[in-house]
């Protein structure tokens, strides 16, 4: 059986188990957040319950292939639809939170950039243009 994301994090960081929570939070809150984490928490107990809730998940997760589902659900949750944490981003970052998730299981990050990336619309081709056809008009 794969080893899950906590595991695997206390591992990589050399934290105790049972701060994982606490790391990661500090890790991956917007600077806004982390700024005033004191302030939002003394205003509202319960102000990172989803955050909270959303680390755990991803403490759960086996691979990381499921951040993407566990990530929207975070993005999608009730809880996360007030002014502060929409508009001012007072919150747990997904962005940040697939970052940490790329330094503690690297690769499958290595694997996801080493893909063959498309050519763009407008990029040049590396193959001549091909000549043009008898009798047909040259523009």
């Amino acid at each position: 059986m794969a080893e899950i994301f906590h595991d695997s994090f206390c591992q990589h960081f050399h934290v105790p188990p049972e701060r994982y929570e606490r790391e990661v939070l500090q890790r991956t809150l917007t600077p806004g957040a982390r700024l005033l984490r004191g302030f939002l928490q003394l205003t509202d107990r319960n102000y990172f319950a989803v955050d909270r809730e959303f680390i755990a998940a991803i403490g759960r997760l086996t691979r990381h292939g499921d951040f993407h589902a566990e990530a929207q659900d975070f993005h999608d949750h009730p809880d996360n639809r007030g002014y502060l944490r929409r508009a001012w981003r007072l919150r747990v970052s997904a962005t940040l939170m697939r970052g940490l998730i790329d330094q503690v299981w690297p690769d499958f990050a290595a694997r996801r950039t080493r893909s063959t990336p498309s050519l763009s619309p407008f990029a040049q081709r590396s193959e001549p243009p091909s000549p043009p056809t008898a009798g047909a008009p040259n523009l």
